[in-house]
């Protein structure tokens, strides 16, 4: 019913050490030669291209991270015979794990970005590139981006050709447009984004789906700078409507850069209609005051002042910028936001949300949109954090969590827990320690932080 998504991102704290770090307990690959998939080479690339000049062979090369779980996907297509017959007849095949100092290396060479993974190339014998490609994990799509290489006149290093002849469909721009981030083709890539800006201008009709019924007879009555469902949203349109609210209850904020924030706040405080409401909700979060007051442009935090006997005696007020917590006083600009999440049932993304708050209470925060009594409208909350406890204390479940793991290049890899398997190839089990296994970089996601021992004579020096 409710829904929070937790997404743990590593921070590397040095850029020349900051490559993706890969683990004893990441799950080993198939033997792919002893089941007759790809016969991959582990040789050094060099020898690779040299093997593929005598066998006068196109040369396959897979980017790819073991601790990537799209990459694991990958992997039973390529053990696959029906793959390993196609692919060991065409080509001389290797793969290359892109934190690899040599892998690294050679894409520098061939002045090439991987905007993902897996990513699959093919060269020439020689070393030329004649094409890229993604795929999906089946072995049919893999064939085919292969069947695709050896063709001279589809496969990408065609596409300058194509695009000199006038080929301007959607599909191809997008696909010469892929090919030229790859190769740094800087120049092309302006020109065909251009073109692909263009085709979108000039192909803007609207095309209404024969299902789509409440759309009907509206095309001719949207302006040229209105959005089409919106127009169909003022004539009632049911399915417009509630696609509309979905993104008017959509809210991105920051847990860093918040002060911006702080006006929904106030707007609430100051409607008579929600005031207690948003009082008494800061009233569960416990903290330590139940009264705010509002001087022309200053915030006062209102609290209890006591005796020397612990009697309540009067009240001190504490201007929040001046005398409050950078918790606090983030608190109160984002609680706003939180409360017209709960309040409407919105859809709530937050970056750093863990930023300046005590463990405890971002928990708490998190409590109110897992609890039925504080979110009975179904609102969701995602967040990005660096909090681990929390994968101890948030009460996730294994598909609310999500880890981020960056490669050298800065490309990102996204993967769920639910999707992550174990050596034996089993999904992770419920009852697991998941901060323990995180910490211990089962996961992945972790920052490769160098020997930082190493500067402390350097320091010393100077």
């Amino acid at each position: 019913m409710k829904s929070l998504l937790l997404l743990l991102t590593a921070t590397f704290l040095w850029a020349f050490t900051a490559t993706a770090q890969h683990h004893d307990s990441t799950p080993a690959e198939p033997d792919y030669r002893k089941l007759g998939g790809v016969a991959f080479e582990s040789s050094p690339i060099d020898n690779v291209f040299e093997q593929a000049r005598v066998a006068n062979r196109p040369v396959f090369v897979e980017i790819y991270s073991p601790s990537c779980p799209h990459c694991q996907e990958l992997m039973p297509s390529f053990a696959s015979k029906k793959v390993g017959d196609f692919y060991n007849q065409h080509f001389v095949c290797t793969k290359l794990v892109i934190s690899d100092k040599t892998t690294v290396e050679f894409l520098e060479q061939k002045k090439l970005t991987i905007p993902e993974l897996p990513f699959l190339l093919f060269f020439e014998p020689g070393g030329k590139l004649i094409h890229l490609s993604q795929t999906e994990k089946n072995e049919d799509a893999v064939i085919a981006v292969a069947t695709t290489a050896l063709n001279p006149a589809i496969r990408s290093e065609s596409y300058p050709q194509h695009f000199a002849n006038g080929v301007r469909t959607a599909n191809f721009l997008l696909e010469y447009g892929l090919a030229t981030i790859v190769s740094r083709n800087w120049t092309a890539n302006k020109a065909v984004m251009e073109a692909y800006a263009e085709l979108i201008r000039v192909d803007d009709a609207i095309n209404v789906h024969k299902d789509f019924k409440e759309g009907k007879g509206l095309e001719e009555k949207t302006r040229n700078n209105a959005l089409f469902l919106g127009v169909c949203d003022q004539f009632n349109g049911v399915i417009s409507k509630q696609i509309l609210k979905w993104f008017h209850a959509l809210g991105t904020i920051s847990g860093v850069d918040h002060k911006h924030l702080r006006v929904d706040t106030l707007t609430i405080l100051n409607d008579e209609q929600y005031n207690a409401q948003l009082l008494t909700f800061l009233g569960k979060l416990d903290l330590g005051f139940k009264q705010i007051e509002i001087r022309d442009d200053d915030i006062f935090i209102v609290h209890a002042k006591y005796n020397a006997t612990q009697v309540a005696v009067g009240q001190e007020f504490f201007n929040l910028d001046i005398y409050e917590s950078a918790g606090t006083q983030k608190l109160f600009d984002i609680i706003g936001q939180i409360f017209y999440s709960l309040l409407f049932g919105g859809i709530l993304v937050v970056d750093e949300l863990d930023s300046k708050l005590h463990p405890l209470m971002t928990q708490a925060i998190i409590r109110l949109f897992n609890d039925p009594e504080t979110n009975s409208n179904n609102a969701q909350l995602i967040f990005a954090t660096h909090d681990t406890n929390l994968l101890t204390y948030g009460g996730f479940r294994r598909d609310q969590i999500y880890f981020t793991e960056k490669d050298q290049f800065g490309a990102t890899c996204l993967y769920s827990l639910v999707e992550y398997k174990e050596e034996d190839g089993e999904k992770v089990r419920n009852d697991q320690s998941f901060e323990k296994a995180y910490i211990k970089g089962r996961y992945g996601a972790i920052p490769f932080i160098g020997d930082l021992s190493k500067f402390i004579p350097i320091w010393q020096e100077k």
